[in-house]
Formats: structure tokens, C-alpha cells, sequence
């Protein structure tokens, strides 16, 4: 492809980018103060058919309340004439309530119904929720009773009192909202026809739904769940037929919400005249480009061509060198640049070849240097994150420890008062309070470990029976077992020989293995729940393990199991596994997972007899 080609396509390439650049941010800047008018337009829209539809709830409700009264409406005097005669007057008069009017004595009986036509509703109304709450409420209660979910039946109740002020009965007002025509055009004039409208209450029922709305899909699922929770907003969301906007705010009545969406595509056609337009304009500032990079590389190629043509006659004749220019510009600078460079070829070549024979003899020794550095580096970053490692543990050890150390001296200081009392009282009780004593002291030395984790636990060893210690840890767990309702259980062999061990590190190992079977049984679906702690006698050493009715560890955990701070749980601190693997690792032992037979995990360590 020749030079002028080049320059050509060069030129009408960068015009075409910028020009489309700037097209898409003015079109995106466009569509984007577009979106956001559109937006804040059908949300004040939504905004004001909320407010006309309380507004309307208001008005419906005074004339109910207004309605009940009067003084013709008493429903325990026994006499329907008057209420009938009142209510079928209100009723035909009524701009609100088209499809019923009930009175209800106090014992939940339909006294009267208008129209006539329309029966009492067969239901126990004296058991309902609703029909309590009116009674016993001070203010009118907006009560929706559903035939099914967006019929639009609507259902006001005020309660009827007496001139004493007692509760007499209900006074009930029924609106089928498709044929109302008071609450009908707050919910369907003054929008595009498309419009999918929902009304909802708070607990989920649909009172209202438009032919064309499907309260379960995309562009509505979300917006009937905000505006339940009392919220109001607006949102343009994906769908299967293009993007929908969506608005919603509560009615502030009975705890009603409307939500109304429409297809962006009716509301949005200023924006795609002007993407239109702005299209067309880059078409045809494209197209000049082109023009001008051709008329433009015309005049640049020419003298090119030019010094193109001296090139190959120094080709043909290299000791022919071309003869000097006078011109002074970029040209003139490349036929002098020439001349230069066919003089210091032959002593670059030298050069070259001298530089390779030293790179080649560089090269030799480069991928041992390379590989040496690497191993230093690499052993320099394994000590750096080791050290990383334990400076972070030291510091969570600290943080623990001391708040650990307050709980345990508050813990103290409450067993020596109450437990001196409890132990005079019943001295049966001393036992515990030794085992809890026992326990804060363990769990200070616990304490004092986390400030020094990263060093080597120093044990105190000595004759200890296992089925003491397994059992002690057992008591130390139950409570939580009993909580997390987890069947939990031993299998202790008896007659075990006495042990040389650290009772209080192995006791905090099976307490955390247990703890954490215990969580992962809870956390299961697997039935029964189960952990269980095993402890046999083998070959000499003295078996023990804990397993549970759980998932299981997943594989992507196992690697760093035993690492401080690695959890799975959302509570966990992650130190409990690696604590009881430091403990089992000083005693001489290896902490081992396997499968349970419970279905879950088994956690084991051995301890060997020593001679």
C-alpha cells in the first residue's frame, strides 16, 4: 500500500475517531440528562396519583364515618327500618363506594346490606382480625379483603359507637376500583397506555393490578417490594422486551403503595431523534475528511517520491552518493540523512559483530545469575510473609488476651462473693465451683499463650488419666451442644492407662475440636444432629477423636486448615484449629482429618506412651 494511501486513511481515520468520540459523549451525555428529567418527571407523576388517591381514601372514609354517625344507625336497637332506609339512600348517592354498604352488629351478624340484592357475606366476621381491630381501634382502619389477588375489591370499616362512646358494631364500605369512578382516575387517567399500574398493601396483597402489569416480573418484582417497605423511588431496569422505568411511592393510607412502570421506549423518543441526528452529522464530517486527507496527501508524497528515486540509483551505483540538497525542510533533512548513514554503515557493522561475540558471552552466565537471584528472592518473600504472619498473630493475641484478662478477673472476683455463700449454703456445690475456678485458670494460661503464639508452646507434663480429661471436656461443651441442639455423646474405652500430658492443652484442644463439631452439626441438614468424642487405646499410644453428623471441609479449606485466622464460619476468629494443632504438635503428636461415620468430619490426634 503506497504512502499517499496511507496518509489518506491516517487522515480520515483520526477524523472518524474523533468525531465519533465526540458524538458518543454527546450522545450519551444526552440520553443521560434525557433519562434523568424522564425519571424525576414519572416520579413526580406517581408521586401526585399517590396524593389524589389518598386524598380520595380521605374523602371516603368522612362520609363512612359521617354514615355511621347518624343517628338512624344503631345495630343493637334491634329495628333494621331506619338503617335501611338510610343506607340504601347513602348508597345510591354514594360517588365512592359502587359495589356495597354492610352494617354489623357488635357479635360480628349482618344487620343490613345495600343494595339489596347483594346478600351478607357468609363468613364468621366475628373471628376476623380485621373486624377486632375496627372494634377496639380509636381511628378508622383501611382493611382490603381480598377475593383474589388484583381484583380490585376494596373494603372501608369504620366502627359504630354509642352515646356512651362503646362499640356497637361495624359500618362497611365495598369498591371494585376497575368500575369506581372516584378512585379509578388516580390510577388510570393522565397515563400512557402501556402504563402497568400495581397497588399494594403492605402485607403483600395486590389490590389493584392493570390488564397489561405482572407484578412478578423484573420491572415490578423489586418496586412492589420498596414500596412495601414504605419507600419511594424510581429505577429504569432490564426486561425481556427492553428497558422499563419504574416508579413508586406509598399512599400514606392503610398502608398502601402504587407502583407504575412503562416501556422506555414510549418515553423516550426525543433521545432517539437526536442519536438520529447526531449519527447523520458524523457521516458526513467523516466523508469531508476523507476528502481533505486525499487533496492533503497529494502535496506531502510528492517530494517523498523524489528522494525515493536518489535511493535507487545509490542501489544501483553505491559509490555514486547523491548529490547534495538545498533544500530546508524535512526533505532536504532526509537526503542529508542519507548521505551520513551510507558512510557509517561499514563501521556500525563492525561494532555489531564485536557486540554480539560479548552478548553471547553474556548470555552463558545469565541463567545462573537469573536463577540464583530468584531463589533468594523467593526465600527472602517466604520470611517476610512468615513474619507478617506472626507480627499480625502477636497483635490479635494481644487485643484477646486483654480483653480476655478483664472478663476472667470480673469472673473472679463474682465467684469469690457469691460462690463463698452458695458453698456455705450447700456445700455440694463446692465441686463446681473448684471446676470453674479450674476453668478461668486454664483460660488465663489460654490467654497468656495468644501474647506468645508464634513461639513454642512450653507444656507441662504429667501422669494424667484421658477419661478424665475427655470427660471434663465433654461437661465444658454441653452447654453449647444444648443450645445448638445437638445430640452430643462419648465413647470412651475403659481401663486406659494413665498418660504423661498437659491435662489443660489437651482439654483446650478437645474443647475447641468439640466446639467446632458442634457448629458444623447445627449448620447441617443432616438428621440427627450428632458429635461425638472417641477415646482408645492402640499400639501402645492412646487415640483421640471427634466427629460430627456435618458437610464435612470442603477441599478448596483443607490447605490452609490449620492456619491462624482461617475460618469458615461467619462468627469464627479462625484460631481454634490451629490452636489445638499447636498443642497436639508439642505433645509429639499430628492432628489428622478424615470421614466420620456420622457423615461428617473427623478430627484425631494420637499421643504415644511413653516408657
Amino acid at each position: 500500500m503506497s504512502i499517499r494511501i496511507k496518509t489518506v486513511l491516517v487522515l480520515w481515520a483520526f477524523a472518524a475517531f474523533c468525531v465519533g468520540v465526540a458524538s458518543v459523549v454527546l450522545i450519551r451525555q444526552s440520553q443521560a440528562s434525557l433519562e434523568a428529567a424522564v425519571t424525576d418527571k414519572q416520579l413526580l407523576l406517581t408521586r401526585n396519583h399517590a396524593i389524589a388517591l389518598r386524598d380520595n381514601l380521605d374523602l371516603a372514609t368522612s362520609e363512612l364515618i359521617k354514615l355511621s354517625r347518624s343517628a338512624e344507625i344503631d345495630p343493637a336497637d334491634g329495628d333494621p327500618a331506619p338503617e335501611q332506609r338510610l343506607l340504601g339512600s347513602a348508597w345510591r348517592r354514594s360517588a365512592f363506594f359502587n359495589r356495597a354498604v354492610h352494617l354489623y352488629t357488635a357479635d360480628g351478624v349482618c344487620k343490613w346490606s345495600e343494595p339489596q340484592g347483594a346478600a351478607c357475606p357468609d363468613v364468621d366476621v366475628e373471628r376476623a382480625g380485621w373486624f377486632r381491630g375496627v372494634l377496639t381501634a380509636r381511628d378508622p382502619a383501611f382493611i382490603y379483603v381480598a377475593e383474589a389477588d388484583g381484583t380490585g375489591i376494596a373494603t372501608l370499616a369504620v366502627s359504630v359507637v354509642s352515646k356512651t362512646g362503646a362499640p356497637t358494631g361495624v359500618l362497611t364500605g365495598t369498591v371494585d376500583l376497575h368500575r369506581d369512578r372516584m378512585f379509578g382516575p388516580a390510577l388510570r387517567d393522565d397515563v400512557p397506555e402501556a402504563t402497568q399500574v400495581v397497588l399494594v398493601s403492605d402485607a403483600g396483597v395486590l389490590l389493584y393490578v392493570s390488564p397489561s402489569a405482572d407484578p412478578s416480573s423484573a420491572e415490578l418484582a423489586e418496586a412492589v417490594a420498596a414500596v412495601r417497605r414504605g419507600e419511594s423511588g424510581v429505577a429504569l431496569v432490564p426486561s425481556a422486551g427492553g428497558r422499563h422505568l419504574t416508579a413508586w411511592a406509598p399512599v400514606d393510607y392503610g398502608g398502601l403503595g402504587l407502583v407504575f412502570a412503562w416501556p422506555w421506549s414510549t418515553l423516550d423518543e426525543a433521545s432517539e431523534l437526536q442519536t438520529r441526528q447526531l449519527l447523520w452529522l458524523t457521516a458526513v464530517i467523516t466523508l469531508a475528511a476523507l476528502l481533505v486527507g486525499w487533496g492533503a496527501s497529494r502535496l506531502l508524497v510528492r517530494p517523498l517520491l523524489a528522494l525515493s528515486d536518489q535511493i535507487r540509483a545509490a542501489e544501483d551505483d553505491p559509490l555514486q552518493s547523491p548529490e547534495p540538497t538545498e533544500r530546508r525542510d524535512e526533505i532536504g533533512g532526509l537526503q542529508r540523512a542519507f548521505l551520513r548513514l551510507m558512510t557509517t554503515l561499514a563501521e556500525r557493522d563492525r561494532r555489531i559483530r564485536s557486540d554480539r561475540d560479548e552478548i553471547a558471552e553474556l548470555a552463558s552466565s545469565l541463567e545462573r545469575r537469573v536463577a540464583e537471584r530468584s531463589a533468594e528472592l523467593q526465600a527472602a518473600q517466604d520470611a517476610l510473609l512468615h513474619s507478617e504472619r506472626l507480627a499480625g498473630i502477636g497483635q490479635a493475641g494481644a487485643l484477646i488476651s486483654h480483653e480476655l484478662r478483664n472478663s476472667l478477673n470480673a469472673i473472679n472476683v463474682g465467684l469469690d462473693v457469691v460462690g463463698a455463700e452458695a458453698v456455705r449454703t450447700k456445700p455440694a456445690l463446692l465441686p463446681v465451683q473448684h471446676q470453674i475456678r479450674a476453668e478461668v485458670n486454664r483460660l488465663r494460661e489460654l490467654s497468656d499463650e495468644l501474647l506468645s503464639f508464634a513461639k513454642k508452646p512450653q507444656l507441662e507434663k504429667r501422669r494424667t488419666a484421658p477419661d478424665a480429661v475427655a470427660r471434663l471436656a465433654l461437661a465444658l461443651s454441653e452447654e453449647h451442644a444444648e443450645a445448638a441442639g445437638v445430640e452430643l455423646s462419648e465413647q470412651i474405652e475403659s481401663g486406659l492407662d494413665s498418660v504423661d500430658m498437659d491435662p489443660g492443652r489437651i482439654q483446650s484442644a478437645l474443647v475447641n475440636l468439640l466446639r467446632n463439631a458442634i457448629d458444623a452439626a447445627r449448620d447441617s441438614e443432616r438428621t440427627p444432629r450428632r458429635a461425638r468424642l472417641v477415646v482408645s487405646g492402640a499400639n501402645g499410644g492412646l487415640s483421640f477423636a471427634v466427629e460430627d453428623s456435618g458437610n464435612g471441609v470442603a477441599d478448596a479449606v483443607r490447605a490452609r486448615l490449620y492456619q491462624p485466622f482461617v475460618t469458615t464460619k461467619r462468627t469464627g476468629v479462625g484460631l481454634g484449629l490451629a490452636t489445638a494443632e499447636r498443642f497436639v504438635r508439642a505433645h509429639g503428636g499430628t492432628l489428622s482429618l478424615g470421614r466420620s461415620e456420622l457423615g461428617g468430619a473427623r478430627f484425631e490426634f494420637r499421643l504415644e506412651q511413653e516408657s
